[in-house]
């Protein structure tokens, strides 16, 4: 019992930070789907670094002016060459040495799988960056922004981020680790807690209503948007006649899911299952699998009474027997 309390405690963390942000009015640049920033602000001196991330596929341009511009990786938005899209801007102080926290900023992307595809040797994020001339000013010049900003700033680590997210991320890396290591088989205890969550979210039709796949389909990726996934589902012209997939193009505990997939992906496929069950829809979640290209998972879902459609506790997540300790 201890063990589904703590998978419980995790899925309300997630989802509580759902209504978070689906609750609040955004009128900055966050308003614009798939953009997110974060700050972060050195206390030593006044100078720091912002981090916009966007989603994949972004596409990127420039227009570099002045008379001393202090830029990087910015000629590969030349129409004229290969790489079009941007993956994080990082906007940062500190003159040309500022340059540098954009290394910081690639790490953190590059931890996650999140960059410009290469083949066999994985991904390159794709991180312009330009900077600002302030070292005449607050204090010692030496103190200026390196990776560490750009790291902490893209994780949401600084004064600028929204505090609440930074809280809900910390404490679900706490109880997700827990999970993974106390528990004898984290990856069913989460997908338990997922179903109970997911059956509190949805709506529940009315007696002897229930709803077609289609239905079911638009009602599912329209919770797995006000939670933070921002779904999109893969070929919708041909959904109802062979079994539908959603591709999650974001996460909104991705951090501790790329630590932890066995705890926090099962609990997020227990999810669907427990919306799609409490729909009394005519799907099922067959399997979940994490990071299935970069940046993006992928849910695999079955039509009731197809050979697999009824999955176990803690089956369905690629992977996860693995990753569980």
């Amino acid at each position: 019992m201890k063990g589904i309390a703590l998978a419980a405690a995790l899925g309300a963390t997630i989802a509580a930070a759902g209504a978070q942000k689906a609750g609040s009015m955004n009128l900055t640049l966050t308003a614009v789907d798939g953009i997110k920033v974060g700050h972060f602000t050195l206390a030593e001196r006044p100078t720091g670094c912002t981090v916009v991330l966007a989603k994949d596929g972004t596409t990127g341009s420039v227009d570099v002016r002045g008379g001393a511009p202090g830029t990087r990786e910015t000629d590969l938005l030349n129409p004229v060459n290969d790489v079009q899209i941007v993956n994080a801007i990082v906007l940062s102080g500190g003159s040309a040495f500022g340059l540098d926290a954009a290394s910081g900023t690639m790490k953190w992307l590059d931890e996650r799988h999140i960059g410009y595809p290469v083949g066999t040797a994985g991904v390159v994020p794709i991180v312009p960056s330009a900077i600002l001339f302030d070292l005449g000013f607050g204090g010692d010049p030496k103190i200026r922004p390196g990776p560490d900003c750009g790291y902490r700033a893209a994780d949401g680590d600084g004064p600028g981020a929204p505090a609440g997210e930074r809280r809900y991320r910390l404490l679900a890396e706490m109880l997700a680790s827990m999970i993974a290591g106390v528990l004898p088989d984290p990856a069913a205890t989460a997908e338990q807690a997922g179903r109970e969550w997911g059956s509190y979210l949805a709506e529940q039709p009315p007696p002897y209503q229930p709803p077609t796949a289609a239905r079911a389909l638009g009602d599912l990726t329209a919770l797995l948007d006000d939670m933070g996934f921002d779904p999109e589902v893969a070929d919708p012209e041909t959904r109802l006649r062979t079994p539908p997939r959603i591709l999650l193009h974001e996460c909104p505990f991705r951090e501790v899911a790329s630590r932890h997939p066995a705890v926090v992906c099962s609990l997020h496929l227990g999810v669907i299952r427990g919306a799609l069950a409490r729909m009394r829809a005519p799907l099922t979640a067959g399997r979940l699998e994490p990071f299935a290209s970069p940046g993006l998972c992928l849910v695999h879902l079955t039509h009731l009474g197809e050979d697999g459609a009824g999955e176990q506790d803690g089956e369905g997540v690629a992977g996860a027997a693995a990753s569980g300790r």
